[in-house]
């Protein structure tokens, strides 16, 4: 959910799966955004809500603070990339809030990486996983991708310490 506990929810995702002898056959996501939102405020939950698909899709099941702290780190790439007033706004509550998952779970995964490398499986993510491991040894970077064999693969190409 993209808000916090107050009340304040401006978007949520529904994950279903069907089994049969144990095994998944059918999976729907539904995601549900408030209408009437700002179009870069909607971009921004809409990420965030994005990012729980992920997490389903993954089987990642993670402690609240993480998790949502994790889905909000799409709203701050959002809200970065706009660097409107309302955009940093919105990037000063997510960083002023005391939620423990929306706000301290969202500071304490910013904290984890300065610089996520979405795409990094393909020819120019994988320029830019080399340049920064060469140029910039201090950084913390991360790698993302949709398929985990082939961002184990970039890993091991690069010489990357790497939890997929």
């Amino acid at each position: 959910m993209s808000g916090n506990r107050l009340g304040n929810i401006q978007g949520y995702t529904n994950y279903e799966e069907s089994s049969m002898a144990g095994r998944i056959i059918d999976q729907k996501y539904h995601i549900y955004i408030l209408s009437n939102l700002h179009e870069e405020i909607f971009k921004a939950v809409l990420a965030h809500e994005l990012l729980h698909v992920y997490l389903f899709q993954n089987k990642l099941d993670l402690r609240s603070d993480i998790r949502e702290g994790f889905c909000n780190l799409g709203s701050d790439l959002i809200y970065e990339h706009y660097g409107s007033k309302l955009s940093k706004y919105r990037l000063k509550m997510m960083n002023e809030s005391t939620d423990p998952d929306y706000g301290i779970g969202y500071k304490k995964m910013k904290e984890k990486l300065d610089i996520i490398v979405y795409g990094s499986t393909g020819f120019t993510g994988s320029l830019c996983v080399k340049y920064l491991k060469e140029n910039y040894p201090d950084i913390k970077f991360g790698i993302g991708g949709r398929n985990k064999d082939k961002l184990q693969s970039v890993c091991d190409k690069h010489s990357l310490e790497c939890n997929i």
